[in-house]
């Protein structure tokens, strides 16, 4: 069996199937394959302001109404019993010393919590995956899109025109098209067809996880009262919030979902140690008692079992192929720090609306795909900067503090600026500023390392970021009266269009 179309999109993910709703009201002939079929298990993932905002604008632009409630908690907590998701009403770091319990203080020294919304019903949201990308892949056939899932791809074919032949039920299918799309994330099924190589060694951040869905996961404001915390000053209950617990082998989340679900994960900086992933699991818990005492009485949702990966980040070194285009996770990854995925596919997939408008109704040329592609690696290097900036200030606190509101500095100056590259990384008055305080932060770890620090040094340190970033800073971050809780750092969501030019 043989069909035809304009565009063919391998990956049925959000970003597959939102890329296939956009490019079928446009006006293209588009077909979507997957070898699995939804709902599936895929780790949940948390959105931010520039996520909400990018999916109401393409809601608006490309008239997908049922879309628009996802660009708010307050709504997409409405959608229906089977789109499930959880508030988020910012960010939590909860700073704990191995061996001991967790110790809260007046001074909320070991403490950082930073609003990115102003209350619930405008709140960010953590997304079950498997059900917002059910939600979404479902109603490809309202916009006119074949959807083939449980077809397993045997080969890929590119003669002037792509082909790709496939099993489907016991049946052979080919689909042939001028324009492919690659959506499989790190499995990169197109890219590695063609031979991508991957140039992981290129990005700074080095990071492994463990993680799974929960249930039964105590509420962590109730296990830092017990400890003899006082929450009322916090800005938001920090467990509903994308929450981090920072420890000695790197951090924990913890995204909470309205149906009783707590997606968790341990990040270690550096290799995944050895071990079963349940034995390294249950010895970062025995480490921390506090941890120990919010997982007692929990367990894995139904049948879901502890899952690993050895590195987090991955990078694939740029080669034009003609009518290829690829998301950012097939390009590339950093980790889960800072929330960045959903994000920064939700502007490629803007991007790339922007790019098939003005082809309409032809296909994008070679330097309008080249640049696209550039854009995105750059944008991948950059987030690459932050987020490894995080990780080499872990050995302190209140210099981690500073890594981290360096990061919120840049991402509310873009969801106040909402500049046509994402996070700033095409602006270079803020990557400017912003490399020399990464740079400056690895000399101190480098320092650390060696014994030659002092604490006046790290004081030094963190003031000069508070300084270096004062003409960026227009949201009272860094303060330091705020004693780490910010509660009016988010800003509007109202939208600008990203237009054709």
């Amino acid at each position: 069996m043989k069909h035809k179309c304009d565009i063919t999109i391998v990956g049925s993910n959000f970003g597959g199937a939102l890329t296939a709703h956009v490019l079928a009201k446009i006006g293209y002939r588009v077909c979507v394959v997957d070898r699995f079929e939804h709902p599936r298990f895929t780790i949940g993932e948390s959105t931010t302001p520039l996520a909400d905002i990018a999916v109401e604008r393409i809601a608006e632009r490309y008239g997908l109404k049922w879309l628009k409630p996802l660009a708010r908690y307050g709504t997409a907590s409405k959608i229906s019993t089977e789109v499930v998701v959880g508030p988020k009403r910012g960010f939590s770091y909860f700073h704990h010393r191995q061996g001991s319990a967790f110790e809260p203080s007046p001074e909320r020294g070991s403490e950082l919590l930073v609003a990115a919304s102003t209350s619930e019903a405008v709140a960010d949201m953590h997304w079950l995956r498997s059900s917002v990308d059910s939600f979404i892949a479902d109603r490809l056939p309202d916009s006119g899109v074949r959807l083939l899932e449980k077809y397993r791809i045997t080969e890929i074919r590119k003669d002037g025109s792509w082909s790709i032949i496939g099993e489907k039920g016991g049946q052979t299918i080919q689909i042939d098209s001028r324009f492919i799309i690659d959506a499989t994330g790190r499995a990169a099924a197109v890219n590695r067809s063609i031979g991508a190589r991957t140039v992981d060694h290129e990005l700074l951040t080095n990071t492994s996880a463990i993680y799974g869905h929960f249930q039964g996961l105590q509420d962590w404001t109730d296990v830092y009262r017990a400890l003899g915390g006082n929450s009322d000053q916090h800005p938001f209950p920090a467990q509903r919030a994308a929450l981090h617990h920072m420890i000695n082998e790197g951090w924990m989340w913890q995204l909470g979902f309205d149906n009783g679900i707590t997606s968790c994960g341990v990040v270690f900086a550096g290799t995944l140690p050895a071990g079963s992933v349940e034995d390294r699991w249950n010895s970062v818990l025995e480490s921390y008692p506090s941890l120990l005492e919010q997982f007692k009485d929990s367990e894995l949702a139904g049948s879901e079992e502890l899952k690993g990966i050895k590195r987090i980040q991955y990078l694939r070194e740029f080669e034009f192929v003609e009518n290829l285009l690829s998301l950012p996770s097939t390009i590339g990854f950093v980790d889960p720090m800072h929330s960045t995925g959903i994000a920064q596919t939700l502007n490629a997939i803007e991007k790339i609306g922007v790019m098939f408008e003005m082809a309409n109704p032809g296909f994008p040329g070679a330097d309008d795909q080249t640049a696209y592609v550039r854009n995105v690696i750059r944008d991948v290097k950059w987030i690459d900067e932050l987020v490894s900036a995080a990780y080499a200030s872990r050995f302190d606190f209140e210099l981690f503090v500073s890594a981290v509101l360096l990061y919120f500095v840049v991402v509310a100056s873009a969801e106040r600026d909402l500049p046509d590259s994402f996070l700033h990384s095409d602006t270079g008055s803020v990557t400017s500023t912003v490399v020399k305080l990464t740079c400056l932060i690895r000399d101190i770890e480098a320092r650390h390392k060696t014994g030659e620090l002092g604490r006046s040094e790290i004081r030094k340190a963190t003031e000069t970021i508070r300084k270096e970033t004062a003409h960026l800073n227009d949201f009272g971050l860094m303060d330091p009266k705020s004693n780490n809780l910010y509660l009016h750092t988010a800003v509007d969501k109202s939208y600008k269009r990203i237009g054709a030019g």
